[in-house]
């Protein structure tokens, strides 16, 4: 008999539905989410089948296997040597952190790749890190200019103005001695 006690359940959701049986807008029929450490029921099942007869169920495929079925020995074979996955590669590269270290990096990244140390499908991963950083330094290279260019445009704009407050208090002074004379 399969032990179910264990496994959480959800909230009614009707609980928050309009008249209509719908959900009011921007509301979820969950918004609490799945709960945490709440399992598939699915999930729960399958492993206690294995714990009771996973054993038994090996032994069997194995000797079928031995006698020559070929999906067994797949069977067999596939969880004995699982599909490889890749492995961290280590390679020294320089700081990336200037275009000429940019320029070195990618270098030894084709270097190695010549030379066997790392596969191709690798060196392609690691270009396209490193052409990500050169448009990351590129795109901030530009936002700086830009900030020196509005800055120094707000410079000039400053004094522009400033010499225009300037002109106009002149003229202002002209147009008063005219009227009135010279103090």
């Amino acid at each position: 008999m399969l032990d179910l006690s264990g496994i959480k359940t959800l909230p009614n959701p009707e609980d928050r539905r309009d008249p209509a049986g719908r959900f009011p807008k921007g509301t979820s029929g969950n918004p609490a989410g799945r709960p945490r450490g709440s399992r598939n029921k699915a999930t729960i099942l399958m492993e206690q089948l294995i714990e009771q007869h996973g054993a038994d169920l090996l032994r069997k495929e194995f000797a079928l296997a031995k006698k020559g079925d070929r999906y067994a020995r797949r069977f067999c074979l596939t969880q004995l040597y699982p599909a490889g996955k890749e492995r961290p590669v280590e390679l020294d590269l320089p700081s990336v952190a200037k275009l000429e270290g940019l320029v070195e990096a990618l270098s030894r990244v084709v270097e190695a790749m010549a030379a066997g140390q790392i596969s191709p499908s690798a060196a392609a991963q690691y270009t396209t890190l490193l052409k990500l950083q050169h448009e990351v330094m590129t795109h901030a290279d530009f936002e700086s200019r830009i900030e020196a260019l509005e800055h120094a445009f707000d410079l000039e704009a400053a004094r522009d103005q400033a010499n225009h407050r300037q002109s106009m208090a002149a003229m202002a002074e002209v147009r008063r001695i005219m009227q009135h004379g010279p103090r």
